[in-house]
């Protein structure tokens, strides 16, 4: 009940059996073979936040012996365009050779890539110096966040996995480059409940499944905007920790936030 409509079981499992194998196929000689119960795990963590893992959505990445979901920047641009008010959300990264300029008190960005741009990963993480990212509002709003490469290495720093030889930060290193700008610009923009848990969870490793509709009612006000203190982040971050007895039913159906297309940024009964 928890997840949205377009995961059903079936499709839960498909994602999370071939995402195994295709980690089994990937562990080194030596390697510890991943676990498929974390696998199954973080694939249903994903689920319920609307993102399918093992995609530029969600990379899933074996660490230690268990699999963790590490959220991409196309997932987190995916779940910021599901609040009513946000119109574009983007992030690039600046390479030598660009011409790149920024004023960041007019919330303004100027970069033209340059010619004879490499295809090859590694390449482009050497030559990798900035990283921007931007959202543009329904109402024409707008705000810019720009790191240097200096900044990304300081947030990478904080990663367990930041050289873990299958882990993002090495096969896709300027994928989360971009990732940590739009952490850092979506920290302060109009979002649903859904982006919040994300950012949570990918700061705090923990998850909360049993969230209800009316716990994420209880997050937002009435434009849809998460309040300071989030009743759903706080179930989130103590759920590791206290066990919660299952709550009574009520009496009566709740009645649903009405923003959004359709209800679409709250899970399906």
């Amino acid at each position: 009940k928890k997840i949205r409509g377009e995961f059903p079981p079936e499709r839960i499992m498909v994602i999370a059996v071939l995402a195994y194998q295709a980690m089994l196929a990937n562990v080194r000689e030596n390697g510890t073979p991943p676990d498929i119960y974390s696998t199954i795990d973080s694939v249903v963590k994903m689920a319920q936040l609307g993102l399918v893992a093992g995609t530029d959505q969600a990379y899933l990445v074996p660490y230690k012996g268990k699999v963790q979901a590490i959220i991409g920047p196309r997932g987190l641009i995916d779940l910021s365009l599901r609040h009513p008010k946000m119109r574009a959300c983007k992030a690039e990264a600046v390479l030598e050779g660009d011409v790149f300029d920024h004023d960041l008190g007019n919330d303004t960005i100027t970069h033209k890539v340059g010619r004879g741009r490499s295809s090859i990963q590694s390449e482009r993480a050497e030559s990798l110096q900035w990283v921007w990212a931007k959202y543009t509002m329904t109402n024409g709003g707008e705000s810019v966040k720009v790191l240097t490469r200096e900044d990304v290495e300081f947030y990478r720093s904080f990663s367990a996995a930041k050289n873990a030889p299958d882990g993002p930060w090495v096969k896709n290193y300027e994928g989360m480059a971009r990732k940590t700008a739009l952490k850092r610009l979506l920290a302060y923009a109009p979002r649903d409940a859904f982006l919040s848990l994300a950012l949570i969870e990918d700061d705090a490793g923990t998850y909360a499944p049993g969230l209800t509709t009316q716990d994420i009612a209880a997050s937002l006000d009435s434009d849809g905007n998460v309040l300071a203190q989030v009743p759903a982040a706080n179930v989130m971050l103590n759920a590791a920790r206290v066990p919660v007895a299952p709550a009574k039913a009520p009496d009566a159906a709740p009645s649903k936030p009405t923003y959004g297309d359709d209800g679409e940024n709250f899970p399906r009964e």
